[in-house]
C-alpha cells in the first residue's frame, strides 16, 4: 500500500515494507487465518494458491 491511510485519527504515509522472509506456505497459513477469522470465507488457502498468485504478480 503506498496512499496514506487514517487510523484512529493518525495519518500514516510510509510504504508497508515487504518481508522477504516469509515463505509461500507462510503467506496460505495467514491468508487463510484472516479471512476465516475476520472476513465471511470458510475455505484454506493452499501453497499452489498462494505460489501461481505470485508468480502472476511477476515477482
Amino acid at each position: 500500500m503506498k496512499e496514506s491511510i487514517v487510523i484512529h485519527g493518525k495519518i500514516y504515509k510510509n510504504q508497508m515494507p515487504a518481508n522477504p522472509q516469509l515463505t509461500e506456505l507462510d503467506i496460505a497459513y495467514i491468508l487463510t487465518y484472516i479471512t476465516t477469522n475476520f472476513g465471511t470465507s470458510d475455505s484454506i488457502y493452499s501453497h499452489n494458491e498462494v505460489k501461481e498468485a505470485i508468480k502472476a504478480c511477476g515477482t
